[in-house]
């Protein structure tokens, strides 16, 4: 499995996730570039998936907290997909 970007700047504009055979499985936009307490950041971020054209996921951010301090703890595996 392999990745590329593109940015603009230090700003991710796209990337791209491809299989270990080559193939295009899924590829991200990142757009509308805001400033996120001193932060510039995409706040749009498109992922599409190659292989199942008309899916997709968008995520919008509102807002970002910076330098917070999380315990180690939340970051477990049996909490991915809840």
């Amino acid at each position: 499995a392999s990745r590329s970007f593109q940015a603009v700047g230090q700003i991710p504009a796209k990337a791209e996730y491809y299989a270990a055979s080559g193939k295009l499985l899924r590829s991200a936009k990142f757009e509308d570039v805001k400033d996120f307490h001193g932060l510039k950041r995409p706040s749009h971020i498109t992922m599409r998936n190659e292989l199942a054209t008309k899916r997709y996921s968008e995520m919008n951010t509102l807002d970002m907290k910076l330098n917070l301090d999380i315990p180690a703890q939340k970051f477990v595996l049996d909490d991915l997909g809840r």
